[in-house]
């Protein structure tokens, strides 16, 4: 069978129209696809690293850290002290929103940004009026604790935003 038989030609044409057709609207479709994923990736990076580097900028300013540690050498052995700090439900609502496209990132900064959020709700927890320690009081122990959670946190801003 001849290709270029004239009776056969127009249906061979018509075929490799057909598959060309389709290979650039795969092709086409593929390559929107990956800018779209391109760009969502570069939005909620940005997103989300921009909210922990706010954050840990707020938790060093206002000097969270060095608060507690003076009230652990302020505090007597065995007392307990009340310790009141006002913080929204909605402190990370970028995250709350957002937290299933943490899969964007790349794994070790997702690995980061969720344990930084789980340690900063750790903190929060504890200051919450109706918790425990809010009821207590705090003590040389759950200071050093809340020290110890915020230092983590800290560490883990500076790891996220290292590595972008």
């Amino acid at each position: 069978m001849n290709i270029f038989d004239p009776t056969v030609f127009p249906a061979v044409t018509a075929l490799l129209g057909s598959i060309f057709g389709v290979l650039a609207s795969i092709l086409s479709g593929l390559y929107m696809e990956s800018r779209k994923h391109k760009r969502n990736v570069e939005t909620y990076s940005a997103g989300f690293i921009a909210e922990v580097e706010s954050l840990a900028s707020i938790i060093r300013y206002r000097g969270y850290v060095t608060e507690l540690e003076t009230a652990i050498t302020s505090l007597p052995p065995n007392e307990r002290m009340i310790i009141s700090i006002l913080i929204p439900n909605s402190y990370s609502r970028f995250y709350d929103t957002n937290i299933a496209y943490v899969g964007l990132l790349k794994p070790m900064t997702a690995k980061n940004l969720v344990t930084f959020h789980q340690l900063l709700q750790s903190v929060v927890q504890d200051f919450k009026p109706e918790s425990a320690l809010s009821t207590l009081g705090h003590d040389h122990g759950s200071l050093n604790q809340l020290i110890d959670l915020l230092n983590k946190a800290l560490f883990l801003a500076d790891e996220i935003k290292k590595n972008k």
